[in-house]
């Protein structure tokens, strides 16, 4: 099992490494991985076997394997391990992987998206000035697809406010933060199976 320690450490170790070739490509690339492998050694204290193929990363451990694929292309990062696999993308437009069961505003900007099997995050940005406005608008498009609220919000704060929202099978973590300065709201879902 990858403990989040090392996934915290391969993600710096695939930045490193990332800065590593850009820097030094073609020729070089073999000096960068070394250096890689070196520094993700180092920083677990134990054995790895990193190998770079384009924008393929793998990394073996003895506690299992990681392949980190893609990204520069097309934003998308999609990361497999013995135990199952994830992806992280974001951009201007939703990103295609995101659930259909967490819907957006209309005018969502700025997206984000990590998770694995329907579970995850989703964020984005959106036009407005009231937390507590665009809270509302994005409730409307969760009970719209059947989740639902047990209670007046979660929780409101002068420039946010939040909500919890479930189904049989999910439940969802809502929250809805505004940038007065930048004109901007932040809507926020944490969507996670229930047990």
């Amino acid at each position: 099992m990858l403990s989040k320690r090392m996934l915290f450490v391969l993600f710096g170790a695939l930045l490193a490494l990332s800065g590593c070739q850009f820097i030094a490509p073609n020729a070089e690339d073999k000096i960068a991985e070394g250096l890689a492998e070196n520094i993700i050694r180092q920083s677990m204290g134990e054995d790895i076997d990193l190998d770079v193929s384009g924008d393929n990363v793998s990394i073996k451990t003895k506690e299992g394997n990681i392949d980190i694929s893609g990204g520069e292309t097309d934003g998308m990062v999609t990361i497999n391990t013995d135990e199952g696999s994830s992806v992280m993308t974001g951009g201007d437009t939703r990103p295609v992987s995101a659930p259909a069961d967490l819907p957006s505003l209309q005018g969502a900007t700025e997206f984000f998206w990590a998770g694995v099997e329907g579970n995850g995050i989703l964020s984005y940005t959106v036009s407005g000035k009231d937390a507590t406005a665009v809270c509302d608008m994005q409730i409307k498009l969760l009970t719209g697809l059947g989740w639902k609220t047990e209670a007046a919000y979660s929780m409101t704060v002068a420039g946010s406010a939040s909500q919890v929202l479930n189904t049989d099978a999910a439940s969802v973590a809502l929250s809805c933060t505004v940038d007065e300065e930048a004109g901007v709201v932040s809507v926020s879902m944490v969507k996670g199976s229930s047990s």
